[in-house]
């Protein structure tokens, strides 16, 4: 379950981080490279993470029920990806100061479900996220 405004806690490296989930972003967004370590792109793609190699992470997702879900992710070199000619990518990230927005990649690969606010489905009445 999300909180009113859709949003849940993010656990990364033992720090509790605010969260959504958000089918409109294309990459996973998330802190700062001070933060993480990973290095922003150059240029035009500042927005973005270029690590040399790809990283693989785990967070824990909290929901505003106590409900415990952990996930693993990875972020590669964003020049490396767009370079490729795809125009999706499953571990593409970049910086988002103090807090955690799990973009397109998040639901690449896996079943995600989301109850709109207010309204009632098997799994109960929304907003809520299940994964």
């Amino acid at each position: 379950m999300t909180d009113g405004n859709g949003e849940l806690t993010t656990t990364f490296r033992g720090s509790a981080y605010p969260s959504y989930l958000d089918t409109g972003s294309d990459g996973l967004f998330f802190l700062d490279d001070s933060t993480t370590g990973l290095p922003a792109c150059p240029g035009e793609d500042s927005g973005y993470y270029c690590p040399p190699a790809t990283v693989a992470y785990t967070a824990t997702n909290t929901g505003n029920n106590g409900t415990l879900a952990q996930v693993s992710f990875s972020i590669a070199n964003a020049e490396t990806l767009f370079q490729t000619g795809h125009v999706a990518f499953d571990n593409l990230g970049g910086p988002n100061s103090g807090e955690f927005d799990w973009g397109l990649p998040f639901f690449l690969g896996r079943s995600t479900f989301i109850g709109i606010e207010e309204q009632n489905s098997p799994a109960g009445a929304g907003p809520f996220f299940a994964y």
